[in-house]
């Protein structure tokens, strides 16, 4: 019995779970846009609730400075989900530098949250181990 309740309590949890796949598809067109700078499509990428705080970090001027930091994205390999807080990471090859690139999926398969650069010590280990 009580593993039937664990069963049913855990269920929306597993049910509402990106595959690697939505995953990949996300950082795909997050990538796309990225190097189009195209920040309309950008935004469009990100849950209803998020766009309004995204449209800052995301317009034209700030996708123009990031591409002058870091460059193109020229690949991207996923790694894995974080233990703690469940954030998708991705290694991603920008011209200039490789970073952990993060983010969460909401069941629409739009961006919860995005980090351009996530650190964590796990993510750094998640990092190191992907070599």
């Amino acid at each position: 019995m009580k593993n039937l309740i664990l069963i049913c309590l855990l269920l929306p949890a597993v049910a509402a779970a990106q595959s690697q796949d939505d995953c990949e598809q996300a950082m795909v067109r997050f990538s796309q846009y990225y190097n189009e700078q195209n920040s309309k499509k950008i935004i469009e990428l990100f849950a209803p609730q998020t766009q309004q705080f995204v449209e800052t970090a995301f317009d034209k001027e700030n996708i123009g400075d990031l591409i002058k930091r870091y460059g193109p994205i020229q690949s991207f390999k996923y790694i894995g989900v974080t233990r703690e807080g469940g954030m998708i990471i991705f290694k991603t090859q920008f011209e200039n530098q490789t970073l952990p690139t993060g983010f969460t999926l909401e069941e629409s398969n739009k961006f919860g949250t995005f980090r351009f650069n996530a650190r964590s010590d796990e993510i750094d280990e998640m990092m190191l181990n992907s070599q």
